[in-house]
C-alpha cells in the first residue's frame, strides 16, 4: 500500500511540474505578444513563480514550446 501511494504521489506531482511549465510558457507567450520585453518577462515570471533567474531564463529561450 506505501509504495503503491508514492508512485501515485509521484505521478501526480510529475503531472503537476508539467502543468506549471505549461503555464508559464503560456504567460511567456501572451506576455510577448502584448508588448513586454523579455527581461520584463523574466523578472514577472521568477517573482510569480519562484524561479532562479537560470531557470527563468530557459523559459524563454525559443526551445522551450518543445518541453
Amino acid at each position: 500500500y506505501i509504495i503503491e501511494s508514492f508512485c501515485f504521489l509521484r505521478i501526480e506531482l510529475e503531472g503537476s511540474k508539467a502543468g506549471i511549465e505549461q503555464g508559464i510558457l503560456g504567460a511567456v507567450e501572451i506576455l510577448r505578444s502584448i508588448g513586454h520585453t523579455d527581461e520584463t518577462i523574466k523578472g514577472m515570471i521568477m517573482e510569480k513563480y519562484k524561479l532562479s533567474e537560470t531557470d527563468a531564463e530557459q523559459y524563454l529561450q525559443p526551445d522551450t514550446a518543445s518541453r
